[in-house]
């Protein structure tokens, strides 16, 4: 790893607390390092503490299309950041996205890599969080979540109070009592959602004009590159919502894709060298506890492959 090369999204990661281990180690190591811009790091700083108060679910959308344009940038000038800022608070406090909370009353419940959480809200819906995900709703108004990665929910029947998903790609779902997961990792290619019991509509408000209205096992994915949306059914739940019961479980998946599933879970990257490899389709249950060598010698009964560890986190499939 390359400890003296940080982006400017990791830097705000660390001054905001919100920064894995791995990010925080890696922004320290920089900063005893000769490439430390104390200059950059300070004025990040200063941004952060100017819009700290308005940390939302639209700060947090805000903040990602802000670093994503500053990383657009071949050459970034350090003096635009605090023009960006301000370009910042008032996307925010303009609406830029329909999904708002005061600071006063947000309530953020987060989990780490191979972490998951059971979540009762006061309402009486339960929700059951998976790793490297984040969740977020108002105290006032626990039925309005705003999700970042993947979680189950079971809907406490409101006919009033319609229970409402927010995911950062502008996908929403809405439900009055019903079970469903939705999977929108910022790493993965879509958003999913599978409906379990009751009746659910997806809409954005952003990509389609027309809502989708959600039969028991039916699934809608939303490809983000071609923002092409795709509805189908699943024979069987079990391979969505294994996770919850702590499984692993793929079924027909390309090697890549489960990649990106195992590094959620393992906090490891693997890397392809065989693009015919990495195309291949598997399918597998494993326990949670069940080490990444072992997944690895594993497949390669199903399709023989080779790997190599780079280190306890890195992989390259050969």
């Amino acid at each position: 790893m390359k400890y003296d090369v940080v982006t400017e999204a990791m830097l705000w990661a660390y001054v905001s607390g919100n920064a894995t281990a791995e990010e925080i180690q890696q922004v320290e190591a920089w900063k005893t390092s000769n490439a430390y811009d104390e200059e950059l790091f300070q004025e990040i700083t200063g941004i952060y503490k100017k819009t700290s108060v308005l940390t939302t679910a639209d700060v947090v959308s805000a903040k990602k299309q802000f670093f994503d344009e500053v990383h657009k940038e071949k050459t970034f000038k350090k003096r635009n950041l605090y023009k960006y800022a301000a370009v910042l608070i008032v996307l925010v406090l303009s609406g830029m996205y329909a999904f708002f909370y005061t600071s006063s009353d947000a309530i953020t419940i987060t989990t780490n890599y191979g972490e998951r959480k059971e979540i009762k809200l006061p309402e009486g819906s339960l929700i059951w969080l998976n790793a490297s995900s984040t969740i977020t709703y108002d105290e006032k108004n626990p039925r309005a979540i705003y999700l970042e990665g993947e979680a189950f929910f079971e809907v406490a029947k409101n006919k009033k109070v319609p229970f409402t998903v927010d995911t950062p790609d502008h996908i929403r779902v809405k439900a009055l009592g019903t079970s469903f997961n939705v999977k929108s990792y910022g790493n993965k290619a879509y958003t999913e959602t599978v409906l379990l019991t009751g009746k659910v509509e997806v809409s954005s408000d952003k990509h389609f004009k027309e809502k989708i209205l959600m039969d028991p096992k039916d699934k809608v994915t939303f490809y983000k590159k071609d923002k092409r949306i795709e509805q189908t059914v699943e024979k069987t739940t079990n391979t969505i919502i294994g996770w919850k019961e702590g499984k692993i479980i793929f079924k027909n998946k390309s090697f890549r894709e489960i990649a990106t599933d195992l590094s959620i879970q393992y906090n490891i990257k693997i890397n392809f060298e065989n693009e015919q490899v990495s195309n291949s389709n598997f399918t597998g249950t494993f326990e949670e506890n069940t080490s990444i060598q072992e997944i690895l010698e594993t497949l390669q009964l199903i399709k023989p492959f080779e790997y190599q560890s780079m280190s306890e986190k890195e992989y390259v499939i050969k």
